[in-house]
């Protein structure tokens, strides 16, 4: 993945399909090899976000939170690009959202990537300690959205992780009456999506496409932790 992200911020990568293939790519020399490529394993398969086409990642582009059907459009000079990429290991998921600009960052761009990672990095800090109450997540969440003056997108929310991609328990961006505790071992997919715009979304008819609904630029990040362990 970190491969990955410097090669298309650095412009090897064209286009969502490119990322989409590099990934693929990547798979298929380490299963034909037998030899495990670090940190892959030879049996580690990319989920299939698209069954039906076989696409496996999102790549999002600007006022895009979420494209599951990669497409062939070239990347221009400060998109803001998304790529979020989750894979099996012996019946178990992981998921991990990284968000960069290509070739030549932004201030408005820059300031949204700096903003999420800070936020994800309080996220995964707070499951470190373990046995932490979901509200008191959240509460920080809405604090470092009002002082930063973004926006955080309701419909992406930090959640559960394991036998399939989603699972409870969820982890809302507000606190709420529903105030779960996060205990020493549940596996937790930690992620934000912001924007500056006011959060509103369309989905598009096939429903693989999440877009704002003002065309405000997002940034969505997230890694796959484990509460409770440093």
């Amino acid at each position: 993945m970190n491969k990955t992200i410097k090669e298309t911020r650095n412009g090897a990568y064209k286009s969502p399909m490119d990322i989409e293939y590099s990934f693929r790519d990547y798979l298929d020399s380490t299963r034909a090899t037998g030899i495990p490529i670090e940190p892959l394993y030879p049996n580690l398969t990319l989920n299939n976000r698209v069954p039906e086409y076989g696409y496996h990642t999102s790549v999002a582009v600007n006022e895009e939170v979420s494209r599951s059907k990669p497409t062939d459009t070239e990347f221009q000079p400060g998109d803001l690009i998304s790529i979020d990429v989750s894979v099996r290991l012996d019946g178990m998921c992981v998921a991990m959202i990284d968000t960069l600009t290509y070739r030549t960052p932004t201030r408005l761009y820059s300031k949204l990537v700096g903003v999420a990672y800070s936020i994800l990095a309080q996220i995964i800090s707070m499951l470190n300690y373990g046995n932490i109450a979901s509200n008191a997540i959240a509460g920080m969440i809405t604090e470092s959205a009002k002082q930063n003056n973004i926006t955080v997108i309701p419909n992406i929310v930090s959640h559960g992780i394991g036998l399939s991609s989603f699972e409870e328990p969820i982890i809302p961006i507000k606190p709420t009456d529903r105030n779960v505790l996060l205990r020493r071992g549940n596996v937790i997919l930690a992620q934000i999506a912001i924007t500056e715009g006011d959060g509103g979304l369309i989905i598009d008819t096939d429903k693989w496409l999440l877009i704002t609904q003002d065309d405000s630029p997002t940034v969505h990040v997230g890694r796959t932790v484990i509460v409770g362990e440093l």
